[in-house]
């Protein structure tokens, strides 16, 4: 793998130019994670919930009370807002047009709901757009011109950012998890056959623990023992690495982070996924140009991400 690591907190003042506090909400595909920070730094505090807490009742009000009560835990009183989501937003990255994880948000004007009740700036964004642009911003991909972003955890999550700012037709990050690997027929959490997450996401890794007994935080360490598992984690890459590479043949990126809960977890084969990676790209100038590095900034990836965002909002 690519030596890649650069310090994450060599931030100033004057480029944050971020007086006030902000409150950031990343919700994922199984957590929602609050965080903030006060004056241009990020506060250590992170508050983790699952997503099932929007089962019942008024999800806007369950997001404003999650949001005003993390903000009183941390003394913050006029705050800017912005949220992270797994979700196609509209073009004005107002309206909640598909999200899978959270049914109960789609269809909703949730920037203009959230406006309503707060009274600084409100931002939405993609969540793996937020967790990249926090990278780009203070983490392993500081500065780079072009950045290929890939967080595999419940799902399979992408973004594209061109000097800092994402890269898109519409609102959506780049939407890797929903490449076609095979054609088998399998049924994805989206409705379609044959995206990647329906044979290589989180989601399998329960199957797995229950198939071979043994505990999620340890498969990819036990698969060195375990024959079948093994092959089972071989094929799992093999897809990863063939959704990947597409995206990296179309984007032609300087510098791929590779992110996410899967990722991060002890064992994780990430050298054999890379080099997966590079088999399946043109030979010599993508194959042998193209850099990567593993995510650095973990649950405040997404603090500093609302910091560049807000940074360049007007």
């Amino acid at each position: 793998m690519d030596n890649h690591q650069i310090p994450a907190a060599d931030l100033t003042a004057d480029r944050l130019a971020l007086a006030k506090s902000l409150v950031v909400l990343d919700i994922g595909g199984t957590h929602v994670r609050c965080a903030a920070a006060r004056s241009g730094a990020a506060l250590e505090e992170v508050q983790q919930l699952s997503t099932q807490i929007f089962s019942n009742g008024d999800p806007v009000k369950v997001l404003e009370r999650i949001i005003r009560g993390f903000a009183a835990d941390q003394g913050l009183h006029d705050f800017d807002v912005v949220v992270g989501l797994p979700a196609t937003l509209d073009r004005d990255m107002d309206v909640v047009l598909k999200i899978n994880n959270i049914p109960s948000l789609e269809g909703l004007k949730l920037r203009s709901m959230l406006r309503e009740r707060f009274s600084e700036r409100v931002v939405l964004e993609h969540d793996i757009v937020l967790q990249l642009m926090g990278e780009w911003f203070a983490g392993t991909a500081r500065s780079s011109r072009s950045v290929l972003g890939v967080y595999s955890g419940t799902g399979v999550g992408g973004a594209f950012l061109l000097d800092g700012a994402p890269i898109r037709s519409k609102s959506t990050g780049i939407e890797i998890g929903h490449i076609p690997v095979r054609n088998e027929g399998r049924r994805c959490v989206c409705g379609r056959r044959d995206c990647l997450e329906a044979y290589a996401s989180g989601r399998h890794l329960l199957d797995w623990s229950e198939k071979y007994a043994v505990p999620i935080e340890r498969l990819f360490i036990e698969a060195k023992n375990l024959p079948s598992l093994a092959y089972e984690v071989k094929g799992f890459l093999e897809d990863q690495a063939t959704a990947v590479s597409t995206a990296i043949t179309l984007i032609d990126p300087e510098l791929v982070v590779l992110g996410g809960g899967v990722i991060q977890m002890a064992g994780y084969p990430i050298d054999d996924l890379i080099e997966m990676i590079r088999q399946r790209l043109q030979d010599p100038e993508l194959a042998l140009s193209v850099r990567f590095a593993r995510s650095m900034l973990g649950h405040s990836a997404a603090v500093y991400g609302g910091m560049c965002l807000l940074s360049k909002s007007k």
